[in-house]
């Protein structure tokens, strides 16, 4: 790597780490370092240029100065002690103001590079990958969506509860290289009545529309979709995509990717997944598979090794059996309790 290029990926790091409230510890900033490179494509990085050059320029003129003031304070040598001193106030100030202009034009350039970082989709969905267990195919056809050239792209993940999609989307949002612009919501919360509240979510929708940011791409997740919600998918697209109500034209030109998830029956899987094809010609659906106990097993051991904990044979066997009770309509996510029901809790000098 070029020395240019090592400087540009130090300012790059430096400038995530501030906009990310989420990871401020070093082998936070080194995972997220992981998902995503910083080297721009052509485009970008052509559009950045002017930047670098904006630094080579005011470095320039005022080294000039520089050389002015130097000739001026050369030049009260033997004169008085108060012009001297002035002289010498003019020589601070003017280094004060070559520091200022190089930092603001680097800082310029540290943004542009940092607004258009692209994102490798390739490698982030290899991670999301060791977390969800199954669902390889799904998760190919997301990271085929997400490696898409378009200012817009939409998925819908279809599957019944507890398969990973919701894991598939929240490890997406955690690596996300600009988490200032990720949003999500829970459309059927718990204890919130439909009709007339459908109102209520949509302002929420459009409140997330409007902070819109041209500074990378936007991440919209619209978690806890049911069949019958079907009509958000088309409602929102279009919102997004004709910015309704905006004044503003550069809205156009943002990069946006909105996560839409459906929780299916499993008795219906199938046949919702098919009706829920052609919700939206913006949009991408990815069907997530069902959970048998072959899955379960190894939602297990994924599991104890998040909890750190074990489960004695017996103990295995009364957890898988719980789950599998309860696997229509949990899937995975009944196992966490259920581990810790039945099992005990590692070593604290244990790996």
């Amino acid at each position: 790597m070029s020395e240019r290029r090592h400087r540009r990926h130090s300012r790059v790091e430096s400038l995530q780490r501030e906009n990310d409230p989420r990871s401020r510890g070093e082998g936070r900033q080194r995972e997220r370092q992981d998902f995503f490179d910083v080297e721009l494509p052509e485009e970008a990085a052509a559009g950045c240029a002017h930047w670098r050059s904006g630094t080579i320029l005011a470095i320039t003129l005022v080294g000039f100065w520089l050389l002015y003031m130097f000739f001026a304070r050369s030049a009260t040598a033997g004169v008085s002690a108060p012009r001297e001193l002035e002289a010498d106030v003019s020589w601070r100030d003017s280094k004060t103001a070559v520091a200022a202009a190089v930092a603001a034009a680097e800082e310029k350039a540290s943004r542009c590079y940092f607004c258009n970082q692209p994102i490798y989709a390739k490698r982030s969905i290899s991670q999301i990958g060791q977390l969800v267990v199954g669902q390889d195919k799904a998760l190919l056809q997301l990271e085929q969506e997400l490696s898409r050239d378009r200012k817009f792209r939409s998925v819908a993940l279809l599957g019944p509860p507890g398969v990973g999609k919701t894991m598939t989307a929240t490890a997406l949002m955690e690596s996300f290289p600009w988490p200032q612009n990720v949003r999500s919501f829970s459309w059927n919360t718990k204890g919130v009545a439909t009709g007339k509240n459908d109102v209520v979510k949509f302002r929420q929708l459009r409140h997330f529309m409007d902070q819109l940011s041209s500074c990378g791409m936007n991440l919209h997740v619209i978690d806890d979709l049911r069949v019958d919600d079907m009509d958000v998918v088309p409602i929102y697209n279009e919102m997004i995509l004709n910015r309704e109500g905006t004044l503003d034209d550069t809205k156009a030109a943002q990069t946006v990717l909105v996560v839409y998830i459906f929780n299916l029956e499993k008795q219906h899987l199938e046949e919702h997944q098919k009706y829920l094809q052609g919700m939206s010609d913006a949009t991408t659906s990815i069907k997530f598979r069902s959970f048998g106990i072959e899955e379960l097993k190894l939602c297990l051991q994924s599991e104890l090794r998040a909890m750190k904990h074990s489960l004695e044979e017996e103990a295995e066997a009364d957890v898988l059996k719980g789950a599998m009770e309860q696997i229509d309509t949990a899937g995975c996510k009944s196992l966490r309790p259920l581990i810790e029901q039945h099992g005990k809790p590692l070593p604290a000098d244990s790996d």
